[in-house]
């Protein structure tokens, strides 16, 4: 393994035969993904399906006022944020839980908000100004993830209304990308200069200086995150996991301290065996994690089912995903199915780094707390209703 000046690890390296699986393992995988959605459309469609329910209605004001509280909440707790600091150290306690909610209590607010206006112009003041706030705050850190997933659903309700040709598409995944790494590099630079307008006028004399040809940056970590299948694989020949442990850990994420009260039962560290990244992590850098690698879908999907396993569960999410795409575009309601692509939808650009089930906690947060919240609509329906 070779290191870098600071002493990190900068690759890891692999022999011939755990490249070749790793491409083929990758490229099969993504063919049964393919193969799986187009699967879809030739088998005959379930009842269940076509008359599944829409989700329950809702009072829309009420979780606005919730919504706005729980960000202000949330900026309150969050000591230097307010200055520009990506990572807090002088934070308050249950910041992170008041974080995650807001966040469920955010989506929620946009998704039902489009569902009856599908761009911003239409959108209440109330809902405007949250959104607004949000993704100020977002620029202002530099946190890069709000911004793309409030991108990715607003996207997704104006293809819904309105053809995207592949020339629009173009242009905007453009704008997007550029927008996106401009904003990496602000933030990288947070520590150079507290003035934020600095930073930016830095960001800008950079892009002018002629490049050296070697990838840097973002593109740089972008392409180190291929390391984790070769890495996955590499662990798997010598060592054993737990039975679809992984997979596990995502199902009892859902349910708070669930997932490390059974990590203490079955008396395994959880700074390896918390998710497939603390592992590839642990096994890249040895004992001492100095940051986090990351993983991949299909390494995570490796860790828990092996080579064959992995194709399967490809192939079978294709499927789902184009299920889940039909009942969005097909049901004026949003129904459990429709909520399921939307979430995944937003997260797309995420999931090859990431895990497939690493969104299954928001959706079912989601989905209970709209039913929690169905419990105390308004009678008459009103205008805010959903």
């Amino acid at each position: 393994m070779d290191l870098d000046s600071d002493g990190l690890i900068n690759f890891f390296f692999v022999n011939d035969e755990i490249k070749k699986t790793s491409i083929i393992l990758s490229k099969l995988a993504l063919l049964a993904f393919v193969l799986g959605n187009i699967l879809y459309e030739y088998i005959p469609k379930s009842k269940y399906i076509s008359n599944l329910k829409s989700l329950p209605k809702f009072n829309l004001g009420k979780l606005e006022y919730l919504t706005g509280f729980l960000l202000i909440l949330y900026i309150s707790m969050s000591g230097d944020m307010i200055l520009g600091e990506y990572t807090p150290v002088n934070t308050l306690p249950g910041r992170a839980h008041v974080h995650r909610l807001f966040q469920v209590f955010f989506t929620t607010n946009l998704i039902f908000r489009l569902q009856k206006a599908s761009y911003f112009g239409k959108l209440p003041f109330r809902t405007k100004v949250i959104l607004v706030a949000y993704i100020l705050l977002s620029l202002f850190i530099g946190d890069r993830g709000p911004l793309i997933v409030i991108g990715f659903i607003f996207l997704l309700f104006y293809m819904r209304e309105n053809n995207l040709s592949i020339l629009k598409s173009c242009f905007f995944g453009l704008i997007c990308a550029l927008l996106l790494s401009f904003i990496g590099s602000v933030r990288q630079l947070r520590y150079d200069d507290p003035s934020y307008a600095n930073r930016i006028s830095r960001v800008f004399t950079d892009l002018s200086k002629p490049s050296n040809g070697i990838a840097e940056g973002g593109l740089y970590e972008l392409a180190k995150s291929g390391r984790c299948l070769p890495a996955a694989i590499d662990y798997k020949k010598f060592h054993d996991t737990p039975f679809l442990h992984f997979q596990k850990m995502y199902l009892l994420s859902t349910i708070p301290f669930l997932s490390g009260f059974y990590l203490n039962l079955a008396d395994l560290d959880p700074q390896i065996y918390s998710s497939s990244s603390s592992l590839i992590s642990y096994h890249l850098q040895g004992g001492n994690v100095l940051y986090g690698n990351g993983t991949s879908v299909i390494a995570d999907l490796y860790l828990d089912f092996g080579f064959y396993g992995a194709i399967f569960i490809m192939g079978y999410f294709g499927f789902f995903i184009k299920k889940t795409e039909n009942q969005f575009y097909e049901k004026k309601n949003l129904n459990f199915y429709g909520l399921f692509f939307i979430i995944f939808f937003s997260v797309a650009i995420y999931i090859p780094r990431s895990a497939m089930l690493m969104q299954l906690e928001k959706i079912i947060f989601i989905f209970i707390f709209i039913s929690f919240l169905s419990l105390f609509k308004e009678q008459p329906r009103n205008k805010h209703n959903y």
